[in-house]
């Protein structure tokens, strides 16, 4: 099937015709407009392998500039250790004697880097990068093999992690002096080594306050950056509410001036589960929201699922929140060929950009903005997509009913009451899994409490689930029945 074939199918099983739209195609926000934006930081995020390949990059600037997105992020757990060794560890005696290989690495990856600011600085879009930490790279541990226990669990409190967070950062300000700042999840279970899984049994582990830890970390990285004038963002990614307020009032042990970068909902990106409860709470500290555009868990890849209104909602109870600054994540780590650049999820960016412009803007402009753009195919590799393809007029109304219609069936069908049980997108091994991953591993219980009750296999929970089930099934059927055939 060629991609025209392709989207001629989705055109013609789309949803019933609604209203018909005016046929002139209205353009997205331009830069130019960026003073008057609801939140002055407007961000498009790269999370996956794709950051590396020039294709993508430009085709995100190229993006970010038709709907006035203005910074760029890259996100890559060890990100500034593909950048800097660093020296003050790692000389180049040493690294061309045993690690050269990764020497000439960093020697590449730091021009590719430079290149993208380059270009970004020249789009007037401002570049950070998105890490975890603690993080570390070849070598450390053998120079340091003190930081390492008898059961060979690297040991996150010990002091010299501190030091080196300071010297990490100094040398990625030397040698990317032109970055705008770093975003930092620290409260993970994704870094190398960190606090939150407690799993270094030492005596000085055992006494660490939690707090003092996250503290310690922000403050070796913070003074670095502000010694050059840079931003220090931190993340609030964890998997417990408790983590989650330990990373963030950590923060006022060091600066106000740091950001809080929260997601819309809270541990992960899930459209069913209430907002964050800390937007609005940070203590005075400077406040961005992040939202997942391509839909890693409401159906990323092949299926479409339109998250317009969804985004219109929680934009709006940012607002309210004091939030300035919208990240809007374009794919993810795990995946290398897929992204919101070759999905019909691609509605979801333009959506989250022109409502950053304006969260009170109106759908229609939304859709019709993005079906003015084009479609890609999402049966082809990212890194093979060819130019867009043009949506006719006429058939306009159909494509926006279907994204329209996707995320109510998606929400019955991805979820479980509300709950996530699946990996990602893909069934469970079992269903031991799915249940583990619904009351344990994704926690609603720690954001709506009770909510594992929903789930319990009760006779009187199981018929509300297959009744959920049966309504999407029904919803499909109805949709399927309106649609005109070709």
């Amino acid at each position: 099937m060629d991609r025209r074939h392709f989207l001629n199918t989705v055109i013609t099983s789309s949803a019933a015709l609604a209203a018909p739209l005016s046929a002139e195609t209205q353009a997205a926000p331009a830069a130019g407009q960026a003073a008057a934006a609801d939140f002055p930081v407007r961000a498009l995020e790269v999370h996956s392998t794709r950051m590396w390949r020039w294709k993508s990059v430009e085709n995100a600037f190229q993006l970010m500039e038709q709907l006035g997105l203005n910074t760029l992020i890259f996100h890559q757990n060890d990100l500034p250790d593909e950048i800097v060794r660093p020296s003050a560890y790692l000389s180049s005696e040493v690294m061309f004697a045993r690690w050269p290989v990764r020497a000439h690495t960093i020697d590449n990856n730091k021009q590719y880097i430079r290149r993208v600011i380059r270009e970004a600085t020249r789009r007037k879009i401002r570049f950070f990068l998105e890490v975890k930490e603690l993080y570390w790279g070849d070598g450390i541990l053998d120079l340091h093999p003190e930081v390492v226990q008898a059961n060979q669990i690297v040991c996150p409190t010990h002091p010299f992690w501190w030091e080196f967070e300071r010297q990490k950062y100094t040398e990625l300000m030397e040698e990317v002096p032109d970055i705008a700042g770093v975003i930092v999840s620290p409260g993970t279970r994704e870094s190398k080594a960190t606090i939150a899984t407690h799993l270094c049994t030492c005596e000085r582990c055992k006494r660490y306050d939690p707090g003092t830890w996250y503290a310690n970390l922000f403050e070796a990285m913070y003074e670095p950056l502000k010694a050059k004038g840079k931003l220090l963002v931190v993340r609030d990614f964890a998997y417990t509410k408790e983590e989650q307020n330990l990373t963030i009032d950590a923060c006022d042990k060091v600066s106000k001036d740091i950001v809080i970068a929260l997601k819309n909902t809270p541990h992960d990106f899930y459209p069913t589960f209430p907002n964050n409860p800390r937007i609005g709470h940070v203590g005075g500290h400077p406040q961005w929201v992040e939202y997942d555009t391509w839909g890693q868990f409401y159906g990323l890849g092949f299926f479409p699922c339109g998250q317009v209104e969804d985004i219109q909602r929680r934009l709006a109870y940012s607002k309210q929140n004091g939030v300035t600054g919208v990240q809007l994540r374009t794919d993810w780590e795990v995946m290398s060929e897929g992204s919101v650049f070759n999905s019909l999820n691609l509605l979801n960016l333009f959506a989250g950009a022109m409502l950053a412009q304006n969260h009170q803007e109106a759908p229609e402009k939304i859709y019709r903005a993005w079906l003015s753009y084009g479609l890609l195919n999402s049966l082809e590799a990212e890194s093979s997509q060819g130019a867009t393809v043009p949506v006719q007029p006429a058939d306009m109304d159909r494509l926006r009913d279907m994204m329209k219609a996707s995320w109510p069936i998606m929400e019955k069908t991805l979820f479980v009451r509300g709950h996530v049980f699946h990996d990602d997108g893909m069934f469970p091994e079992s269903v031991a899994r799915a249940f583990d991953t619904m009351v344990s591993f994704h926690g609603r219980d720690d954001w709506d409490p009770g909510a594992s009750k929903r789930v319990e296999p009760t006779e009187e929970n199981i018929e509300a689930i297959i009744a959920e089930k049966e309504a999407a099934e029904r919803e499909v059927g109805r949709r399927w029945a309106a649609c005109p055939r070709s």
